[in-house]
């Protein structure tokens, strides 16, 4: 009584593959539709609050008001990367999940097929 041993049904990986994809992709997907959406007044705040705090921790009248624009034009770039980095993580964790789901299924239909072919 040698039993051949028992094998997963012709695309079982696949679907494996797919629906971690799609959770995947669900999961970020759902935390990069809720990413906050900064309006150009948030934006602005940010920048003079964070240029406010930068110029409390030095002395008085030390910084003269062109060093003070090019520290505001470097907080703001700050600012928008921090913000594009947000946005940036979950949309591309999204894209991923989206395309292992893809190739889950491509992966499941082709074995399948193969399986039929061969009489399986």
């Amino acid at each position: 009584m040698n039993r051949a041993p028992r094998l997963p049904p012709a695309g079982a990986v696949g679907a494996l593959l797919a629906a971690i994809g799609f959770g995947i992709a669900a999961w970020y997907g759902w935390a990069w539709f809720h990413a906050p959406k900064w309006t150009e007044q948030e934006i602005v705040g940010s920048v003079e609050l964070n240029l406010a705090l930068d110029l409390s921790r030095l002395p008085a009248d030390s910084m003269p008001p062109e060093a003070q624009q090019r520290l505001r034009a470097q907080l703001r770039q700050e600012v928008e990367a921090q913000i594009a980095a947000e946005t940036e993580e979950p949309r591309s964790l999204t894209m991923a999940g989206l395309l292992m789901g893809v190739f889950g299924l491509v992966q499941m239909i082709v074995r399948r097929r193969i399986a039929q072919r061969r009489g399986v």
